[in-house]
């Protein structure tokens, strides 16, 4: 046995014969023993127990030894946290539900629109191939037991010939890689340099070293993540949070000249990220590919492009690792478990295109299909996550698209989801503001924020994600993708084919070109993209039609106004007649006497203002923080200010009673 491997160990068990094997293991084998589980007796047990909701907490960390309790629910991301947190010749207890054919995983809680736990047999069926693969591959280091009641508390550990755990590790860590690397960078005078790789890999410990040499700052998403930078950094490196960092930008004088090191930077959202790089004459960015918050595709994609057209960007990659060897098998089990390996698709003029539609189980029972398909999803999506991976397989209502060519390589993907058909009843709740389901988000988005009770009560599909590899785009793909989604559509009597993409020219004018309408535009740009939400729809029914011809007439109307609010310049027609009418005095009264979303409220509030500025400026008086808001193109941390309250829950409170006053006052309310 090569010294130094990492072990994985899969436990299936009555819950008590498992306790008793773990308790003798971690009480017998000196290490940390971790222990992830949602098991709260478990919990009290264990030496250092988190949630697996926690995981995230142990990014930057180095443990020996941990067990992962899998029994209620499987975590997949906080699994493979934990397993790259561990060193080299450590061993993960993997604990399993003892009968896995109909066990209902309570992590499809997270990533399922439904609101009990989902049977998910096309992850245990990958699971268990993966398990099947790595346990004959490498027989040494990933083992299997079942455990009975009748066995001796020591039996696994005999088995398991724990002594060698004991046994001391051979010197082999060296950082040769990272100090040939830094030997390189000193002579660069790059505006950003970003540096990538698999966990594990050193890339904190680069950045850290890189810092003796350069008057830095440093940032990560939160402290925990630069436990290893700082220990390899001088002591006298100053950490700031990135919100934190850019109050102080705003608020003080921070030198330029210093480089900035952004630490796991694929976990911050890339507006924050640009934000500071902007304020930099250098940075130093390392982000995680395939890593659990993020592929790091998006940084790949978005930042290097952004910055290419105008400063020196300079890529690195580290590929030795640092807390276990080359060829480590858990590693190995991981990789395959999270689909991390794919093969880049290569486009030849001589194979034709075929457009299939896919069952969830025929992504694990065709070889090398899953991998395919979700490595295209990865490198065209920010932020496609594990999490994403557990929703491809067993997710309900999802439908499945390829673009195939005839050699089976799979060089395009689109999933769709099933939305609408919601009741009356809840359809209400939910355009009140009391009500915000799982599911459903083109959907409710419609009902909510453009006050549509049709948008929720139709039945529609969305289109969730869409990808076409870059080598093979401008063939057309994307298209014949969404019209074979159309036709099905179509034929299942679907009022409506819907999509939500944060907005880009280029985009617009993609889903333009294939018929759709843009029907709703968010008021506020997305955390994690920078851009403003967009939604469309494809009507396919007379019901489809009017509730897309009603949504186009209210947003050309609202336009009028929102287009001073929102920063992007977009084609619609403006309507110019902005007179108060039945319709404004009905949101109007949703406004004042429910929970009904401000956002989709603003125009209505606009033409509020208007009328009284045209009618009746005397009653002006009688509506002061929306005066105030509308002069200040709701700018809500101004009238906050001004008015001295105590943040934007008040803000809307007192809002809502001025207007409710108002239009009682003036008669406005519709019967």
């Amino acid at each position: 046995m090569v010294n130094g491997f990492r072990r994985l160990v899969i436990v299936q068990g009555e819950d008590s014969a498992v306790l008793n094997q773990f308790h003798y293991i971690t009480s017998w084998v000196e290490g940390d023993w971790i222990t992830v589980t949602d098991d709260a007796l478990f919990t009290a047990q264990s030496k250092i127990p988190y949630r697996p909701n926690q995981a995230k907490l142990l990014l930057g960390r180095e443990f020996k030894h941990a067990i992962f309790d899998a029994r209620k629910g499987f975590n997949l991301d906080a699994l493979a946290i934990l397993s790259g947190c561990l060193i080299a010749q450590s061993v993960l207890l993997l604990w399993l539900p003892l009968q896995l054919e109909n066990w209902h995983d309570d992590d499809s809680l997270r990533w399922n629109e439904g609101e009990i736990a989902l049977a998910v047999p096309n992850f245990i069926t990958h699971l268990m191939t993966v398990i099947e693969h790595h346990s004959q591959i490498n027989e040494q280091y990933i083992k299997c037991y079942t455990l009975t009641q009748n066995q001796a508390d020591n039996h696994l550990a005999t088995l398991l010939q724990l002594t060698s755990l004991t046994s001391p590790i051979a010197p082999y860590f060296d950082y040769r890689q990272q100090h040939v690397l830094l030997n390189d960078l000193m002579t660069l005078n790059a505006k950003m340099i970003l540096v990538t790789a698999k966990r594990g890999r050193g890339k904190s410990a680069l950045a850290g070293m890189f810092a003796h040499h350069h008057a830095c700052i440093v940032t990560a998403p939160n402290k925990n993540a630069v436990n290893t930078l700082m220990a390899f950094a001088p002591s006298d490196t100053n950490f700031f949070a990135p919100d934190e960092l850019i109050t102080l930008l705003k608020t003080q004088h921070v030198n330029a000249n210093k480089w900035l090191i952004i630490d796991e930077a694929a976990m911050i959202p890339l507006p924050l990220i640009k934000k500071l790089i902007d304020h930099f004459d250098h940075v130093l960015l390392t982000t995680t590919v395939d890593g659990y918050e993020g592929t790091g595709q998006g940084l790949l994609l978005k930042l290097v492009e952004h910055y290419q057209q105008h400063d020196d960007v300079v890529q690195c990659q580290l590929t030795a690792p640092i807390r276990w060897l080359d060829d480590d098998p858990l590693e190995g089990f991981i990789d395959q478990l999270l689909v991390a390996n794919w093969s880049q698709p290569k486009w030849q003029d001589n194979h034709t295109l075929a457009i299939k539609k896919l069952t969830q189980s025929a992504l694990v029972e065709t070889d090398g299909k899953l991998s395919q398909y979700f490595g295209l999803l990865k490198a065209a999506h920010y932020r496609t996550t594990v999490v994403d991976l557990r929703r491809l397989l067993d997710a309900q209502n999802i439908t499945l698209y390829s673009g195939e060519l005839d050699n089976n390589l799979t060089v395009s993907v689109l999933v769709a989801v099933k939305e609408g058909g919601l009741t009356p009843t809840l359809v209400d709740q939910i355009l009140k503001g009391y009500r915000r389901p799982k599911g459903n988000l083109v959907a409710q988005s419609l009902v909510a924020h453009a006050g549509e009770p049709l948008a929720g009560e139709l039945n529609s599909i969305r289109i969730n994600r869409i990808a076409v590899y870059h080598t093979v785009r401008q063939h057309g793909i994307a298209s014949a993708l969404i019209q074979s989604l159309l036709a099905d559509a179509r034929r299942a009597s679907q009022d409506f084919v819907s999509v939500s993409f944060a907005y880009t020219t280029g985009l617009y004018q993609f889903w333009i070109k294939n018929g759709f309408r843009v029907v709703q535009v968010g008021s506020h740009q997305d955390a994690s993209s920078g851009s403003y939400a967009i939604m469309a729809i494809y009507p396919l029914t007379a019901k489809g039609h009017q509730l897309c011809d009603k949504l186009s007439k209210k947003l050309s109307r609202n336009w009028y106004w929102l287009n001073t609010l929102i920063d992007i310049d977009l084609p619609i027609s403006i309507e110019h007649d902005q007179m108060l009418n039945d319709d404004d005095k009905l949101e109007l009264q949703l406004f004042a006497t429910t929970s009904y979303a401000y956002s989709a409220s603003m125009a209505g509030l606009c033409r509020l203002i208007h009328w009284i500025k045209g009618y009746h400026p005397a009653c002006i008086v009688m509506l002061p923080l929306l005066t105030h808001l509308v002069e200040n193109q709701f700018n809500e941390y101004q009238t906050i200010k001004a008015y001295e309250l105590s943040g934007k829950k008040a803000l809307l409170v007192l809002l809502r009673k001025e207007v409710h006053q108002f239009m009682i006052t003036q008669g406005l309310f519709n019967e």
